[in-house]
């Protein structure tokens, strides 16, 4: 991979852990941290931090860690526009591929986001959103919201149904989304996984007053 290998001379080979979705899963890195890793996402890391100055890693996706403390050997997560710089500490990751902006919630410890223009060292509760034109914004938040997802739940806040379903097809065989519906209003509330899809969908049904109708992996929206 071009955004690890240049960091690195080309005797250090790139590991890729992953994860379908549906699935969610963790891993122990050589230098003790742990990475939990959402549905669908994607973790890429040397072979070795050994022979390195710094133990880089890149996310594609959404992974939560909770990094080993080593203050000579900084942990450094390449997403997109965005590095964040940490020694030790517990936060969450969001960069998916369809989306434009990374975001890095904190839960524990300090971190330090670089956009290459902007940098800015985050606190405890805090959440950066990072643009892909280097635009940073800072907000308190609510952390537990963004780690339910370890847990099998999806919290979703203000979100319109089509964006809900957009963040189900992460989690179930769902290949695209026709909205023919008018609704624009927007929902707040939490699922869980562990039901059926169609289940799911007579809840957003019955919220919604719209109609969702899967065929052929796709979900329809209807009035």
């Amino acid at each position: 991979d071009k955004t690890i290998a240049k960091k690195y001379n080309h005797t250090v080979g790139i590991n890729i852990f992953s994860t379908q979705k549906g699935v969610r899963s963790s891993i122990s890195l050589e230098d003790g941290t742990k990475v939990w890793l959402n549905s669908g996402s994607i973790l890429k890391f040397p072979t070795t931090f050994m022979t390195q100055n710094e133990r880089i890693v890149e996310v594609v996706g959404e992974a939560y860690f909770e990094v080993a403390r080593n203050k000579n050997k900084p942990f450094l997560v390449v997403s997109k526009q965005s590095k964040i710089i940490v020694l030790g500490t517990k936060f969450n990751v969001k960069s998916l591929a369809d989306t434009e902006e990374v975001q890095t919630t904190l839960i524990e410890g300090s971190v330090s986001i670089n956009t290459g223009n902007l940098s800015h060292i985050l606190k405890p509760g805090e959440q950066a959103l990072v643009q892909t034109n280097g635009n940073l914004n800072v907000s308190r938040v609510n952390v537990d919201d963004f780690l339910a997802w370890r847990s099998g739940i999806l919290k979703f806040n203000n979100l319109q149904i089509k964006d809900i379903i957009k963040e189900l097809s992460r989690w179930y065989d769902i290949q695209g989304i026709e909205n023919r519906s008018h609704n624009k209003e927007k929902y707040t509330g939490s699922l869980t996984k562990n039901n059926d899809l169609k289940i799911i969908l007579k809840q957003l049904e019955h919220i919604s007053n719209t109609k969702l109708i899967i065929k052929e992996r796709r979900i329809l929206i209807e009035d």
